[in-house]
């Protein structure tokens, strides 16, 4: 028999309003289920009604909306009294069939709106026997509750994941505060399982506005296994939509910026074709350089000759978002008008890997990448240490439009300030800045705020390919290190800045270095992902040792 869920809300409210007691205390206490009938594990049910006692007063929709059936019963409805709720069954129940009544964690108290702090489950049987098995695991994210589980009994192997997720999952329960969750009373058989952020609470998976964790396998209960512990799901945004180009703007008879509707993939961006010909499609425009805006949505096309006054169309081939997407054919090519306006815009830095105050552990080079083609003059660049002493340094310009300043070392724990004078440095039509100039003062940091971590995995067979773990510092997205676990089943970090970290970890099965969050359309598998529950310190000048991670 198949197992259909239904997502219904059926807003049917007592004569008498809800009125819970006034004063005392703010109340944070989350709201809790005391009793319910028929008792949980109960065999041989043949009642048609279903009684629920709550701790306190509820915001009964709240409680409407978050009620699910498997196996699926469409017909009933609901009868309030106080803090008790009455679940009235209008159809007749299966033989021989356990059932599991789930009221999720979106349960809210009237007085404070507290949410229940983990879902609910009653299992009851209408035969002699009742099923027992069990898939319980943990959600990662920023915001782990109120997650939806969705479990698919006996998938087709040869459906996508969107085919699937178009289908009301068989089974269903949500996390709770701490991102924890189990589903109960399963059957034998073949388990998929989905974490799904259902913004519109459908029980339906919306590519365009949901959010989804993959798993990492299906599950398995049979009678002798019936138990699955700590499956994980990391929670990630699913974006197939494809990036489009916008918007082209002729800054002048040399220059042309492109605006993309999303982030795309830097180097898709360089290594991307650019057809530039005028509005016959005759007579083609080749272009000396492509330079990367401020952020990965802005494109500078630098020509090598100068545009002529009229139309002209300029046509895209290759360039890809950061999920892989190719940018959609019926928005890759543009038509524009050309004037005759010559260049007078002065080069700018548009990245660099230096900020004012910036701290760093090491340093060999800073460079600054520029929107368009430049010129240096000797003396556009002067680094100090201490404010005070000048330093030589090496100073190369790398595809016409990177700067990279090299000096001889940074010494560990000094401070250093970078002078630029933008009036010496220019474009290919001798543009420059008429600002006089521009300081950066960065640091190099003190040996002796760094500590080192060392531990073990004790489970890494149960992985596949490199075992990876990753620190992030809580405060700081400056610091952040990963290593992979060696033969001897170690992980070391042997220089590590002052600070708070998180640590997670996960299996590198295709040895690329990243965790890969699984795929739509080819379905494939998530890397398997975890993370340690609490958060680490280290400590300047101190070793901490024997950290132990387990899968």
């Amino acid at each position: 028999m198949k197992y259909f869920y239904l997502f219904l809300s059926i807003l049917i409210f007592g004569c008498a309003g809800q009125r819970p007691p006034t004063g005392g205390p703010d109340d944070t206490t989350p709201p809790e289920i005391i009793s319910c009938f028929p008792e949980k594990l109960s065999t041989n049910v043949t009642t048609d009604e279903i009684h629920i006692e709550f701790s306190e007063y509820i915001d009964r929709r709240s409680v409407e909306e978050s009620i699910f059936f498997s196996p699926a019963i469409k017909d009933f409805e609901f009868d309030w009294s106080d803090t008790e709720l009455k679940i009235k069954i209008l159809e007749p129940l299966l033989k021989d069939v356990t059932y599991v009544l789930t009221i999720g964690t979106d349960v809210v108290d009237l007085n404070n709106r507290n949410r229940m702090a983990k879902s609910f489950t009653l299992a009851f049987s209408t035969g002699k026997n009742i099923d027992y098995g069990i898939i319980n695991g943990k959600i990662f994210d920023e915001k782990p509750d109120g997650v939806m589980i969705y479990a698919f009994k006996n998938p087709n192997v040869n459906l996508d994941t969107i085919s699937v997720l178009k289908h009301f999952p068989h089974f269903i329960t949500q996390s709770g505060n701490d991102g924890t969750f189990e589903l109960s009373n399963l059957g034998v058989g073949n388990y998929r399982l989905f974490a799904v952020k259902d913004e519109y609470r459908n029980l339906l998976f919306d590519i365009e506005s949901d959010r989804v964790g993959f798993p990492q396998s299906d599950f398995k209960i049979t009678k002798v296994d019936s138990i699955v512990n700590s499956v994980s799901f990391k929670i990630a945004k699913i974006d197939t939509a494809k990036p489009r180009l916008i918007e082209l703007n002729v800054i002048d008879d040399s220059h042309l910026k492109l605006i993309f509707n999303e982030d795309c993939d830097s180097l898709s961006l360089i290594s991307g074709k650019y057809i530039l010909s005028d509005s016959l499609l005759k007579n083609q425009k080749s272009i000396e350089k492509i330079n990367i805006g401020k952020n990965y949505k802005e494109l500078f096309l630098v020509l090598n000759e100068r545009l002529t006054e009229g139309e002209h169309n300029l046509s895209l081939t290759g360039q890809k978002d950061l999920f892989g997407n190719h940018i959609h054919p019926l928005a890759r090519e543009i038509k524009f008008i050309s004037t005759n306006a010559k260049d007078t815009t002065s080069p700018e830095i548009v990245e660099t890997n230096l900020t004012d105050y910036a701290q760093f552990e090491n340093l060999s080079k800073i460079y600054f990448n520029y929107d368009d083609v430049v010129k240096i003059n000797n003396n556009a660049f002067k680094l100090f240490m201490s404010d005070s002493i000048e330093i030589k340094y090496d100073l190369q310009i790398k595809n016409l439009s990177r700067v990279e300043i090299t000096p001889k070392e940074f010494a560990i724990g000094s401070d250093y300030t970078l002078k630029i004078f933008p009036r010496e440095i220019s474009d290919g039509s001798r543009n420059s800045s008429k600002d006089s100039l521009k300081i950066f003062k960065f640091k190099i940091i003190d040996e002796d705020r760094f500590g080192s971590l060392k531990g073990i995995f004790i489970n890494v067979k149960s992985m596949s390919g490199n075992v990876i773990v990753k620190m992030e510092n809580i405060s700081s997205k400056e610091f952040n290190y990963k290593t992979i676990v060696n033969d001897q089943n170690e992980f070391i970090f042997p220089r590590v800045m002052e600070g708070e970290y998180k640590i997670s970890f996960f299996e590198d099965k295709n040895i690329n270095g990243n965790w890969d969050d699984g795929n739509l359309n080819p379905f494939n598998f998530s890397e398997k992902y975890s993370e340690h529950s609490q958060i680490i310190k280290i400590r300047a000048r101190w070793p901490l040792e024997g950290l132990i991670l387990k899968y």
